[in-house]
C-alpha cells in the first residue's frame, strides 16, 4: 500500500475520511461544509477510499478548484487486513480503516478523522489545536453507550464516539495502537456491539482526553441533560443551538428524512449551498419539505419541549421493563 508523503506542516490542518462507494456522496458534503465554515488555517483534506466513484471524486475536486490555500487529495486502499471482521446493513468493512492512518499518513504527527455522516459548521482550528500531550486521541464522550458492561466498563465510565477524533498520530505508531485494536477485534469482535468503536475504546481507555460536546453533537443530544454529555447548563444551551460539528449517528440519517430528526435543516442548508446539478445529481431522493407525518410532528416537540420528551421517554421505558434505545 502506498503512503501519503507529504510534509508535517503545523501550520496546516490536516483531514482524513475514509469511506467506500456508497459514501462518496455523502462525503462531498462533509468536505463542502468543512469549506464552506471559513477556517482559518490551511487544510490538507485526504479522502481514503476503497472503491472509486470518479464523478463524485472529480466534483470533491472541483470543491477545491478556486482554493488557493486548502488541498485536496485522493488515495486508494485496501480493506484486505479486516477480511472477516464484524459488519453490518448500516456499518460497512469501510468503518475499519481509520485504523491505517498512522501509517497511511506517516510524516503527520496527527491528523482529523471526520466520519462521512457528519457537517462541519464551525472553524475546526480551536479542535485541532487541542494539546493532545501523550493522549492517543481527543474525542467527544457518548453519553448513549448502552454495552459498557460487555466491553468491562463501569455503567458510568467515559466512553468516546469514534466518529470525530483528534488523532496523535506519533503515539499510534510508537505504540502500535492500530495492531492492538485490530488484534482485539480478532479476538473480541462477536461480543463488540459498536465494532472498531468498542475496540478502540478499551484499547485506549483512560487515555482519551474529552473535547467539548460541540465538537461531535449527535442529534440526540439536544433532547438529553446538560448532565448527560457533562457540560453546564449554559453551555449545554449554547451547543444545543449551534454545535460546531453535527453528526448523524443512528440509521436516521437526514438523508433520509431530513425533517424527523434534529439538526436536518442544517443538513438541507449544506446541499442548497452546492451547485444546481450537484444536488439533481446526488441528493434528488432527498426531501426538500415537511409532510404531515407524525415523525416531523415528534421531531419538533422533542425540540420545543425537551423536558416533557424526557418524561415520557422515562415512563415508557419503566412501562417496557427499563429498556434502553439502542446507540451507534
Amino acid at each position: 500500500m502506498n503512503a501519503l508523503h507529504e510534509t508535517d506542516e503545523i501550520d496546516r490542518i490536516a483531514v482524513a475520511l475514509c469511506i467506500d462507494r456508497a459514501f462518496f456522496r455523502h462525503a462531498l458534503v462533509t468536505v463542502a461544509s468543512l469549506l464552506d465554515a471559513g477556517p482559518r488555517q490551511p487544510l490538507d483534506v485526504h479522502i481514503f477510499y476503497a472503491e472509486a466513484d470518479p464523478a463524485c471524486m472529480a466534483r470533491i475536486a472541483a470543491l477545491f478548484a478556486d482554493q488557493d490555500r486548502h488541498g485536496c487529495h485522493f488515495q486508494k486502499i485496501s480493506l484486505d487486513r479486516f477480511e472477516g471482521f464484524p459488519v453490518s446493513d448500516a456499518i460497512s468493512a469501510g468503518t475499519y480503516a481509520r485504523l491505517l492512518l498512522p501509517y497511511l499518513m506517516p510524516r503527520r504527527a496527527k491528523v482529523l478523522y471526520l466520519d462521512a455522516d457528519l457537517i462541519v459548521l464551525d472553524d475546526v482550528a480551536p479542535l485541532w489545536r487541542t494539546e493532545l500531550g501523550a493522549a492517543p486521541v481527543a474525542a467527544v464522550r457518548d453519553p448513549f453507550c448502552d454495552n459498557r458492561p460487555a466491553i468491562g466498563f463501569s455503567p458510568d465510565e467515559p466512553y468516546f464516539n469514534a466518529g470525530v477524533l483528534l488523532m496523535n498520530l506519533a503515539v499510534w505508531r510508537r505504540e502500535g495502537l492500530a495492531e492492538r485494536v485490530a488484534a482485539h477485534i480478532d479476538a473480541h469482535g462477536a461480543s463488540l456491539k459498536y465494532f472498531d468503536q468498542d475496540a478502540l475504546n478499551v484499547v485506549l481507555r483512560g487515555r482519551a482526553r474529552f473535547v467539548d460536546p460541540r465538537w461531535n453533537f449527535q442529534p440526540r443530544m439536544a433532547d438529553a441533560t446538560p448532565a448527560d454529555i457533562a457540560c453546564a447548563r449554559a453551555e449545554f444551551r449554547r451547543t444545543r443551538a449551534r454545535p460546531a460539528i453535527i453528526h448523524y449517528t443512528t440509521p436516521h440519517k437526514p438523508w433520509k428524512d431530513p425533517f424527523a430528526i434534529h439538526y436536518g435543516r442544517h443538513y438541507l442548508d449544506c446541499l442548497m449551498r452546492l451547485e444546481p446539478d450537484l444536488r439533481a445529481r446526488y441528493f434528488a431522493d432527498v426531501p426538500q419539505q415537511p409532510r404531515l407525518r407524525a415523525s416531523h410532528l415528534k421531531a419538533r416537540m422533542r425540540w420545543r419541549f425537551p423536558e416533557a420528551y424526557r418524561a415520557a421517554r422515562t415512563l415508557f421505558r419503566a412501562v417496557r421493563g427499563g429498556a434502553r434505545p439502542q446507540a451507534s
